[in-house]
């Protein structure tokens, strides 16, 4: 059967009409998948980081590096405070990553991940051995983090003061 040109043009017709819209949506799904695929990527990165510095935690018991530090009270010198300095720079290390990767985003994904950041950071600063490292340790990070995590710290000052 020899298809007549009016019809040959109505099927480039409707497969143009039809399959423009379908190539866009591909395109778009496509796109969707990526950023979803980026998120689970970063999520996971840095929860195999915070694993490996709770692990690392573990092994060093007698050093306050996780919590509040209020089950050490004296202060720490040589060998420990060298550990605890290390465990600090991990700690913070991981909060620049998040920082980074976080702060200026769109995805509501994100920005829950950001908070829950935001909040752990308020609370390493609440553990007076991290508070007093800080200024010793903060020239090694990014300075925008840097800036930004003395912001905490300030904040938490004041609320202390009041």
């Amino acid at each position: 059967m020899i298809l007549s040109k009016e019809l040959i043009e109505l099927l480039i017709l409707w497969i143009q009409l039809l399959g423009v819209p379908v190539g866009i949506g591909v395109f778009v799904y496509g796109k969707f998948r990526e950023i979803k695929d980026r998120e689970s990527r970063t999520y996971s990165t840095l929860g195999d980081c915070y694993d490996a510095y709770l692990r690392t935690c573990l092994e060093n018991p007698d050093l306050p590096a996780f919590g509040n530090g209020s089950d050490v009270t004296e202060p720490l010198s040589g060998e420990r405070r060298k550990r605890m300095q290390l465990l600090f720079c991990l700690l913070l290390s991981l909060h620049e990553r998040a920082f980074l990767l976080y702060r200026d985003t769109r995805s509501g994904f994100r920005k829950v991940q950001w908070q829950g950041w935001v909040g752990y950071l308020e609370d390493c600063f609440k553990n007076p051995h991290f508070s007093r490292e800080w200024p010793l340790l903060s020239y090694q990070f990014d300075q925008c983090f840097v800036d930004f995590a003395e912001g905490i710290r300030t904040t938490m000052i004041s609320r202390a003061k009041k």
